[in-house]
């Protein structure tokens, strides 16, 4: 699933959707388009339908940090969030983009990561 307002654009339910197709999961990536005023009520939604994980793109990336339980490490050097899971009711926010950007390019500075936010 992914939030955000407006959803359209994203590619991600396409992307995933064909991806979890071709690996023969039985698996639905699913857009919801979630406005400012109701974005407490999609993550409580998640916390009681157990939705294991969420992708968040804009305008929540980083509203959606105070109804967390915790941060990565590097969501909370950033001041955002494009996924959060759910452990048992417990949800983290991940970087998502960032953390791989950081994998791979080690020597990022805080200024290419402030472009980021």
């Amino acid at each position: 699933e992914i939030i955000g307002d407006p959803i359209g654009h994203s590619m991600s339910p396409a992307i995933h959707n064909a991806a979890f197709a071709e690996m023969g999961i039985d698996y639905l990536y699913v857009p919801f388009r979630v406005k400012k005023e109701g974005l407490s009520k999609a993550i409580q939604g998640m916390r009681a339908l157990n939705i294991r994980g969420l992708s968040v793109t804009i305008p929540h990336k980083v509203a959606v940090i105070p109804l967390l339980n915790e941060l990565d490490p590097l969501a909370e050097r950033i001041s955002a969030v494009n996924t959060i899971v759910n452990d048992d009711g417990v949800l983290t926010g991940y970087p998502g983009f960032v953390k791989l950007l950081n994998q791979f390019l080690p020597a990022a500075t805080d200024e290419v990561y402030s472009y980021l936010k």
